[in-house]
């Protein structure tokens, strides 16, 4: 997530605050949740060589290749209406896994489960 100065050269409040947020309370949540998700959806526990990598992006900068990914995944997961989950699985290796995380109504964070590098 960037924060970037406003030509006056201060920051937007409320940015800032959302920027330090989501780097000090939601990854290590955020994580969690992933880790979690992927026990209840596929039974899974993520050991290495895999690992969870999270990020909190704005939607407007979030690559077309990756909303594709989005659209074809297979299901949408639901806890009311605060919590829902996007998983889709890559064709090549299936424990190699994507997920849209949406909580709140308006925090969205994007997350893989991929082989370490």
């Amino acid at each position: 997530m960037a924060i970037t100065a406003k030509p006056s050269g201060k920051y937007d409040a409320y940015e800032y605050d959302n920027a330090l947020i989501a780097a000090w309370w939601h990854l290590p949540k955020a994580e969690k949740m992933v880790r979690g998700c992927e026990w209840k959806i596929a039974k899974r526990l993520v050991e290495p060589p895999y690992s969870v990598q999270v990020h909190f992006v704005h939607e407007q900068d979030v690559p077309d290749s990756i909303w594709q990914i989005v659209e074809k995944s297979d299901k949408t997961y639901s806890i009311g209406s605060y919590f829902r989950v996007q998983r889709a699985v890559a064709h090549d290796d299936p424990l190699v896994v994507f997920y849209r995380i949406e909580f709140w109504g308006n925090v969205r964070a994007y997350a893989f489960i991929d082989k370490e590098h």
